[in-house]
């Protein structure tokens, strides 16, 4: 499962976007991604995603979505756009859980996607008692949990 994610300076407009899919597209080595993301709510995303509603379209992308998107911009980004993001990626971790953020997705069927899902380095998971119990309860380890 391939994600990439069109840059801020590939936004400007709805042909630099498609520029920048293509440019991914070629780098990789790749047909198609299985998701591709507007990487955040920057320069002219509503251009920049009507690219990607094409690329979807038309097959070279398989899934579409979002990242670092906060919930009152995710909320008018889905009441403006035709296809609503599959998938908002934002940080989310047991030290940082945006319960707002997740209501918002739950309310415009939009999957959240963790980036940083192990607190990104500022956190030490491993040595969470809180975290350590749950998983040892579980049988699991603190990353499975």
């Amino acid at each position: 499962f391939i994600t990439s994610k069109l840059w801020v300076q590939d936004m400007a407009n709805t042909g630099m976007a498609k520029a920048g899919i293509a440019a991914s597209l070629k780098k990789s080595g790749l047909e198609y991604f299985d998701l591709y993301l507007l990487h955040q709510a920057m320069g002219d995303y509503f251009s920049a995603w009507r690219a990607l509603e094409e690329a979807y379209e038309a097959g070279t992308l398989k899934a579409i979505g979002v990242s670092n998107f906060y919930p009152h911009v995710l909320a008018n980004f889905c009441e403006t756009v035709r296809i609503k993001p599959m998938v908002n990626q934002v940080e989310l971790h047991p030290y940082f859980a945006q319960p707002a953020a997740l209501e918002a997705m739950k309310h415009y069927h939009v999957q959240p996607e963790a980036w940083a899902p192990l607190g990104g380095g500022r956190h030490n998971p491993y040595q969470d008692a809180l975290l350590r119990g749950i998983a040892d309860a579980h049988q699991k380890t603190i990353a499975q949990v």
